[in-house]
């Protein structure tokens, strides 16, 4: 999914590879600084986040609040709740089946 950035006063496009509760990574043409905040927007999604980390164009960010469960489900692509359908919590735990839990919240994203 397609994500505009702001900062500055200025915007860029960015692709979102991963997205937790907590935080994103980005694809973003040249990065980002770290410890810059940022704006984060798509027709339905505002937010704010602090770049973590950034390495080429692979961007990390920490969201200053938490995605809800029907926020997430739109930045993953899904339907809403308005669908019935009731989307999972995220995992926060490892479990004996699956293992440890692989997200960029974990991570400190």
């Amino acid at each position: 999914m397609q994500i505009t950035v702001c900062h500055d006063g200025r915007e860029v496009m960015a692709k979102i590879l991963d997205v937790s509760e907590r935080g994103m990574k980005l694809f973003i043409k040249n990065g980002l600084p770290v410890g810059w905040i940022v704006g984060l927007r798509t027709p339905d999604f505002i937010a704010a986040a602090e770049v973590r980390w950034s390495r080429h164009s692979h961007t990390g960010l920490a969201l200053t609040e938490p995605l809800s469960p029907d926020q997430l489900l739109q930045l993953l692509g899904g339907p809403s709740r308005d669908t019935g359908v009731t989307p999972r919590p995220p995992r926060t735990e490892p479990t004996e089946t699956t293992g440890p839990v692989n997200s960029l919240a974990q991570r400190g994203f």
